[in-house]
């Protein structure tokens, strides 16, 4: 009665204080047993003993407003509130009931503030907040695009924020809403949720003596693998002799360890694994890794390059099996990010499983095999790094050894991976997640029938033909002319060697290959090297060597196709093979004395790379002059007029391509170059490949083609030095030469190819197109498809010319 006669007679202003008071007890008797509605024996008070009473305050009249009495537990547990909330929590609705919602502030101690769960709504923005365990610290989840601190961010994702006080908290989502600009009532409002804990799983009866206690017992005590953690097992390989010797190799042959991992798996059944089938993967790996090299050349460089997993050899012997493989890019981002806009490797592994069930795992500088097979644990991972007894890399001191980890879970196998790699340096590494799909072939014995054995007669004793020792005992030398290189000959091993020994006494080439094949350097320019020159020996011996010019221009046609800046060793080969083939058929078509082309002899109409057409449009020369004094001048003349073109030196037998874009200068060079775009020894060529570079300015690209062009043979008297022929490409002022006279464009020494290209239809690329160019050759020959002449009455000709029809 008392409280709804104060709450009827005052209006509280803004702020309500809420406390405790004490009402001593004075009267005559028992004070424990009579007229006392509870009794509270309190040390600090004045008054220890007596009454206690909750009670909220006007903060600015201080006028009592509202009273209720603390009973005892039994009487209190009936009250409004209590079973759903705390003691201090309900005391302060019940106080403040009458002015719930009108937006006053509520001030207490630390007993009123005793909720734990909370969910903060302000403008329809609603976050969840919460005490953490060591009650110091507040919890805030906001389901919104936030970032790593709980701000707002547009590219963020919702997060788990933990907040040291309570005014960095409401700050942060002050701020939230205050950014979003969401339409509404200025207010807020926080509702207390009560959590409930129920457990679902009932006690049952003892499992009888013998039963399995978990689903992977038998797993786990009939095979190799050894339990580390719940969820996770290890089998480790055996101990290398050499330790660090097996650290040292194991990072340039991780991706091919990890190759052979995931072609064995497919062979052995990964469950039945044992510590010998890890050290056979390891073998097979190193052997993979040999091949992989002889096949890249000596520009790979061990102590310097990392192998990358689409480098290794696609076909390898895997026992007594023939095994294919191909690599598919799947999934790629970073190991870590602080706002997380890319995918993780946690998400990436997850999605991956879902469609594919072999893959293998690449971060620079190591590579793992992941794979999923069927039954209990399903996820593998392969580690063909020193790992410890856990499978840390860090632990792998004394005894490291390649190891096979499961899990039951790809969160559990992302887990294992992150902890492999620094915290300092996860940011700063991406991963890419290749697809593996592989075949495996029994090798068959040919005929199905042993050899036989060879047996000497009687009497003869035989010797190997590989023995260094004669049937004699005397030493077996080779015959002058039997040797691969005579006596003081030198090898390409050796001008690679003195090459090296040279760099490493300057000093100045200094660099480090990125993840797209680039080896940039500390001075701005970059190099990508193809797989193959235009001295290597798949091509034929009758063109090898001689296709500079034509690959030059083919390089110029293939810009019509692929922007210069995207273009890779794949390319790179492309524009070999096809300069190779023009090369054939404008030899066969002008028959000249020398087998070295000159810009005359060049058809003008081809195919490039995709089954494009394309038609070219010579011009002559404005850009000549010597190589050691007109050089540098004659190249900046021609990049402030032109954007490509072809640059011809001495007696056409040396020609490269020229490109200027926004990003820089771009030079390919189809002969046989180093890893840094330099020529190569004399024993060297057919064994390098051709480069493609870039540049900062017009000055480094021509010291690096001033260095490359060979010297010219001449007569003797004749001190000239070798003339520089530029042959530029400007599709833009392409109808302003054509309107120059026709003996013009015929000269040897041209200044502009105009290149223009057709691409064809989808649907005519490799069916029409091939027709109708195997038609005209077969019936017309190749004259008449070199010359561009019309053909009349043939229907499958006018595909090919009409695909070209606006050049």
């Amino acid at each position: 009665m008392v409280n709804n006669k104060l709450k009827d007679t005052i209006r509280p202003s803004a702020k309500i204080t809420v406390d405790e008071s004490m009402f001593g007890w004075y009267g005559i008797g028992a004070y424990f047993k009579d007229y006392m509605p509870a009794v509270m024996k309190i040390k600090r008070k004045p008054k220890g003993v007596g009454c206690e009473v909750k009670t909220a305050c006007d903060s600015n009249t201080n006028i009592m407003m509202r009273l209720e009495i603390n009973e005892d537990k039994e009487a209190m547990s009936t009250k409004k509130w209590q079973r759903e909330f705390g003691a201090g929590t309900t005391t302060t609705l019940r106080l403040t009931e009458p002015w719930h919602g009108s937006g006053r502030v509520i001030v207490g101690d630390l007993w009123f503030a005793s909720n734990k769960y909370g969910v903060v709504c302000a403008k329809g923005y609603c976050v969840g907040v919460w005490k953490a365990a060591d009650d110091k610290s507040y919890c805030l989840w906001d389901p919104h695009a936030v970032g790593p601190t709980g701000k707002f961010s547009p590219g963020g994702a919702a997060a788990l924020v933990l907040f040291s006080t309570v005014d960095q908290l409401a700050e942060t989502i002050k701020k939230n809403v205050e950014m979003l600009e969401r339409p509404g009532i200025n207010r807020y409002s926080i509702s207390s949720v009560k959590v409930f804990w129920e457990f679902s799983q009932t006690a049952g009866p003892v499992t009888p003596q013998g039963t399995v206690p978990d689903e992977g017992y038998e797993w786990k005590v009939l095979t190799a693998y050894v339990e580390t953690a719940r969820g996770r097992t290890i089998l480790r390989g055996t101990r290398p002799p050499d330790l660090v010797k097996f650290s040292r190799d194991a990072i340039l042959q991780s991706a091919c360890g990890a190759i052979a991992g995931a072609c064995m798996s497919h062979i052995r059944r990964p469950p039945l694994w044992t510590r010998r089938t890890v050290d056979e993967v390891m073998a097979i790996g190193s052997q993979l890794f040999t091949a992989s090299l002889s096949s890249l050349g000596y520009e790979f460089r061990p102590g310097e390059d990392v192998l990358l997993p689409l480098q290794v050899l696609k076909r390898f012997l895997l026992g007594v099996n023939y095994v294919r493989y191909d690599l598919q890019s799947v999934y790629s981002g970073k190991l870590e990010q602080k706002e997380p806009t890319e995918m993780t490797v946690r998400c990436a592994l997850e999605r991956f499983f879902e469609d594919h069930t072999h893959g293998i795992l690449w971060s620079m500088p190591h590579a793992v095999a992941v794979w999923r097979y069927p039954g209990a644990p399903p996820y593998y991972m392969l580690e063909p790094h020193a790992c410890g007894t856990t499978g840390l890399r860090v632990d792998a001191q004394d005894d490291g050894a390649a190891c096979v980890l499961t899990f039951t879970s790809p969160k559990l196998m992302a887990f294992a991976y992150l902890q492999n790699v620094p915290a300092t340096e996860r940011p700063k590494h991406d991963f890419q997640l290749y697809a593996i799909s592989v075949t495996v072939q029994p090798i068959k014995k040919f005929g199905g029938v042993e050899p036989p054995l060879v047996r000497a007669p009687p009497g003869i004793n035989l010797v190997p033909a590989t023995s260094k020792v004669g049937v004699d005992g005397s030493l077996r030398r080779a015959a002058e002319s039997d040797r691969k290189h005579p006596p003081g000959s030198v090898t390409c091993l050796d001008a690679q060697r003195a090459a090296e020994l040279k760099d490493r006494e300057e000093g100045k080439l200094k660099g480090q290959r990125n993840t797209t094949g680039w080896l940039v350097l500390n001075d701005g320019t970059q190099y990508l090297s193809a797989q193959h020159s235009m001295a290597c020996r798949k091509f034929s011996a009758a063109s090898r060597g001689k296709q500079a010019l034509a690959c030059s221009v083919m390089a110029v046609a293939m810009t019509r196709v692929e922007d210069v800046c995207r273009w890779c060793p794949t390319i790179l080969d492309q524009i070999l093979e096809s300069g190779d083939q023009l090369y054939q058929d404008s030899y066969l078509h002008y028959r000249p004395q020398r087998k070295v082309l000159t810009i005359e002899q060049i058809l003008r109409k081809f195919y490039t790379p995709g089954n494009c057409v394309c038609r070219v449009v010579v011009y002559k020369a404005r850009q000549h002059g010597r190589v050691d004094t007109d050089l540098l001048q004659q190249l900046t003349e021609f990049f402030r007029e032109e954007r490509s073109g072809v640059f011809v030196a001495g007696n056409g037998d040396f020609a490269v391509a020229l490109f200027r874009t926004p990003r820089g200068f771009y030079m390919f060079d189809p002969a046989d170059r180093d890893r840094y775009g330099r020529a190569v020894a004399p024993p060297c060529i057919g064994r390098a490949r051709a480069c493609f570079s870039q540049y900062p300015n017009v000055r480094t690209l021509a010291d690096k083609l001033g260095a490359n062009i060979p010297p010219v043979e001449k007569d003797a008297g004749n001190d000239e030095e070798p003339e520089v022929t530029v042959i530029a490409d400007n599709a833009e002022t392409v109808e302003k030469e054509k309107t120059n006279k026709d003996d013009e464009k015929e000269e040897i020494a041209v200044v502009r190819i105009s290149i223009a290209v057709s691409l064809t239809e989808t649907n005519y690329l490799t069916g029409a197109v091939q027709g109708a160019r195997y038609i005209c050759r077969l019936r017309y020959g190749r004259e008449q498809l070199a010359q561009n002449k019309p053909v009349r009455k043939m229907k499958e000709h006018k595909l090919l010319t009409s695909s070209a029809a606006y050049l």
